[in-house]
């Protein structure tokens, strides 16, 4: 793919928050919700945004709306109910992304402390010719393998990392990949869009990710985030 002209983020933010015991995408760091935050930093690298939030969020039943689901943070592109899983929410953004898009970032609103800076390095890459790019975190600790909690084996750690979000994907890539899994007769989803594109024989690249791009799944880790957001790079919604 040549240089890109357009790029569009999906801000996934429908998930029930099961471990996290309420829906996590609504709490706040410094007075804003974590998908707010998402929203924010997307909108300030991509061309537009995509917004999906829970199936069951309350519609808003004004004329101008058209029965969208109600919303009153940054403004978005597009807004959406999604599905039951993180597969149907993410096709039900991917089918509102415009034919003019060459890149789609996916975001997820537990990953409200991933700055702007990691959003560009991602879109270059696929701009420069991969079919998907994710921030790669370092693995400090030694890693185990275990079975009902005794070790069996220890893992060499040196090639592994961890995938961080926001993802980026070459569109045409990521809409194949959907097509090709989780449709009557076809494979299963994959728990996520970079194994899909692994196992559509796509290449992805990581790049440098960000130590405080932490993943929230729990109320200790939104605290931890809560502490870190000061310590973003040029974050657009720094106070």
């Amino acid at each position: 793919m040549g240089a890109v002209t357009s790029s569009a983020a999906i801000v996934l933010a429908a998930g029930q928050a099961r471990r996290f015991g309420r829906l996590k995408q609504f709490e706040t760091i410094d007075g804003r919700s974590l998908v707010d935050r998402v929203v924010a930093t997307a909108s300030s690298v991509c061309d537009l945004v995509i917004l999906v939030l829970p199936a069951d969020h309350a519609i808003d039943e004004t004329a101008s709306a058209k029965r969208r689901p109600t919303w009153r943070g940054s403004p978005v592109h597009a807004v959406t109910r999604g599905g039951a899983s993180h597969g149907e929410s993410a096709r039900i953004g991917l089918e509102r992304v415009p034919s003019h898009i060459d890149v789609v970032v996916m975001a997820a609103a537990s990953h409200p402390l991933a700055g702007p800076d990691l959003y560009r390095r991602t879109i270059k890459a696929v701009a420069n010719g991969a079919d998907a790019a994710a921030p790669s975190g370092a693995i400090c600790d030694a890693v185990k393998e275990h079975a009902d909690g005794t070790i069996v084996r220890s893992v060499d750690k040196t090639s592994l990392v961890t995938a961080q979000a926001p993802c980026a994907f070459n569109r045409a890539a990521i809409m194949n990949a959907y097509g090709a899994f989780g449709g009557p007769g076809q494979p299963p989803l994959p728990p996520e869009e970079l194994e899909m594109i692994e196992r559509m024989g796509g290449r992805v690249e990581l790049v440098e990710g960000e130590p405080t791009n932490i993943h929230i799944t729990t109320p200790t880790e939104l605290e931890m985030a809560r502490r870190l957001a000061d310590l973003v790079p040029r974050s657009p919604w720094a106070s």
